[in-house]
């Protein structure tokens, strides 16, 4: 299947109980124009697989699976032959009031499930999965600084960006998710003083997750913005965790070049994040890592 877009789209419910599975014809996906608010500039990008924008009242459930076909994806990033980026599993923008359940996420080329300037989110009794031994292959074949891990295989560091949930965005519960990757497995972004939904990524509770691998449950990366970059009132709570490269990760960035921070409202604040109740078995890396990103 190709990528398809969807907007204005209010009042429905998505049942998927078969397979989705995304075209691996990456030379057809289309390419769009896209301003980078970190470099200030316009770019051209790939087009995510799945695009929702100013959804209301929108329910996906089933017992269906979307997949991504994401290796050659991933083999093509070590080798730098993505011109145009990777594309989101799904990627949600500007929505409110919408709930994900049942279905199973796996082997995003990029991140899973990308929502941001949203409110009101539900993410519960679901799993992601990226298929973890296709990118240890990956990695010991193209990558030069393999990590011995766990002491059992070689742990690949290179940044495939596979992160699981990402929310930007106000009163949002995660629970009883199940993620299987090598990135982030909640990160919760900033949102703006120019959103429509949300000016501040806050009211956010993340709780009763199983993670396997993975790089945290994540605040950020958060640097500071000309539109004033916002995560308060944050809690992550009750999660389990196997073999993790971090845990419990703040990621701290400063201003970037292209950003200076002399206009009225620029700026930024982490506030108010609570970690409670995190059982961490063997971490391969930091169970706890606060500071600039990694």
């Amino acid at each position: 299947m190709m990528p398809v877009n969807f907007e204005w789209l209010h009042n429905v419910t998505i049942r998927i109980d078969g397979t989705i599975k995304a075209s691996r014809r990456h030379t057809r996906y289309p390419v769009k124009y896209n301003f980078n608010t970190t470099k200030m500039e316009w770019e051209e990008e790939v087009v995510n697989f799945l695009q929702f924008d100013h959804a209301k009242n929108v329910k996906f459930v089933g017992n269906g699976t979307v997949d991504g076909h994401g290796f050659m994806w991933w083999q093509r990033e070590y080798i730098k032959n993505n011109p145009y980026g990777r594309p989101c599993l799904l990627d949600m923008r500007h929505s409110e009031s919408v709930e994900f359940t049942g279905i199973k996420w796996m082997n995003a080329a990029y991140y899973n499930l990308n929502v941001r300037d949203v409110n009101d989110f539900y993410f519960h009794d679901f799993e992601i999965y990226t298929d973890i031994w296709g990118q240890m292959v990956l990695g010991q074949f193209f990558g030069q600084h393999d990590w011995m891990g766990n002491g059992l295989f070689s742990m690949p560091t290179f940044p495939l960006n596979t992160d699981g949930i990402d929310p930007a965005g106000s009163n949002i519960l995660i629970e009883r998710v199940k993620i299987t990757n090598f990135d982030d497995a909640v990160a919760v972004k900033p949102a703006h003083n120019d959103g429509e939904r949300a000016t501040c990524s806050e009211n956010i509770m993340v709780r009763d997750c199983e993670v396997t691998y993975g790089v945290g449950m994540t605040i950020g990366s958060v640097p500071p913005s000309y539109h004033y970059a916002c995560v308060r009132n944050v809690t992550f709570q009750n999660h389990t965790f196997h073999y993790p490269f971090k845990a419990i990760y703040v990621k701290t960035n400063p201003a970037t070049q292209w950003v200076h921070l002399t206009e009225p409202g620029s700026g930024g604040e982490i506030t108010n994040i609570v970690y409670e109740d995190i059982y961490i078995h063997r971490p391969i890396w930091w169970s706890i890592y606060i500071g600039p990103q990694q």
